[in-house]
């Protein structure tokens, strides 16, 4: 499936989901997948429930996720943290993985 039309700038696009929710793929596990772009400067945050785990992977760029600074390749595990802010230091494509 082509979702290159939902991939904008600055936002989330939800890839995968339990349900298929927003025309997502169904995968059968309690999770979601996202794609993020960021131009450099812009954030954007994500809630997380409660006993939530977030996977962030960095495809390309620079991020900083809740003060962890991370350069392409690297990923970083969240949890217990009901707020997720990311922030592009430089023009950045990220995963992020919310895992039951």
């Amino acid at each position: 499936r082509d979702f290159s039309a939902r991939r904008k700038p600055n936002e989330l696009a939800l890839l995968a989901s339990q349900c298929g929710k927003q025309d997502s793929l169904t995968v059968h596990q309690d999770m979601e997948l996202y794609s993020g772009l960021l131009e450099a400067g812009r954030q954007i945050e994500k809630e997380t429930g409660i006993g939530r785990h977030v996977w962030i992977q960095v495809v390309d760029g620079e991020l900083i996720v809740n003060g962890i600074d991370l350069a392409s390749g690297d990923g970083v595990s969240i949890e217990e943290e009901e707020l997720i802010t990311i922030a592009a230091v430089q023009a950045s494509e990220f995963l992020l993985f919310d895992l039951a």
